[in-house]
């Protein structure tokens, strides 16, 4: 069994979608004890925030409400990295804060913050290797233009640097 938890599937899709692996005109399953089930997260997460308790209860391994302890325990049993989930699931699941919910959206307001932050942070980082990289090629430059004026030959100049001939005759030029 291999589960998937997708976010952004068409409206269409069920709640739960289940596939076998299948040849193209879907006659002929390739692995007879292997299936695909594919929860749409969109859907889960409206329930969510629908507060309609039926449905939430019906989904709780989804939308973490009302997890049952014992099945819990018993579902985690033996994997130490699970066990140390669980008992955090079953901490926040104690909390007044998390059991009283946040709106739709006050989530969706947090969401776009991370966002907003990830952006900026991958900004910076590109920044950085882009300024990096722009004083990589002008420290070439002026080494070239250093090692021009001791009246050194391209080849070496070429050599030290990087840079090219055409490169560096065209700083000698500009000398």
């Amino acid at each position: 069994l291999h589960i998937d938890f997708t976010y952004g599937t068409p409206k269409k899709y069920e709640i739960l979608e289940k596939y076998k692996i299948r040849n193209e005109e879907g006659n002929l399953e390739y692995v007879k004890n292997f299936e695909i089930w594919e929860f749409n997260m969109d859907r889960i997460k409206k329930i969510w925030y629908s507060k309609d308790r039926d449905e939430v209860i019906k989904y709780k391994h989804l939308v973490m409400l009302d997890v049952n302890e014992e099945e819990l325990k018993e579902l985690v049993k033996g994997d130490s990295y699970m066990e140390k989930y669980a008992k955090e699931l079953i901490k926040l699941n104690e909390s007044e804060a998390f059991q009283s919910l946040m709106s739709y959206d006050e989530d969706k307001e947090k969401m776009i913050r991370t966002d907003k932050k990830l952006a900026y942070e991958d900004g910076q980082k590109i920044g950085q290797k882009i300024g990096h990289e722009a004083g990589v090629a002008e420290t070439k430059i002026e080494t070239a233009k250093k090692l021009l004026s001791k009246d050194m030959n391209y080849n070496f100049i070429q050599e030290i640097t990087g840079l090219s001939i055409d490169e560096i005759e065209k700083l000698s030029n500009e000398l």
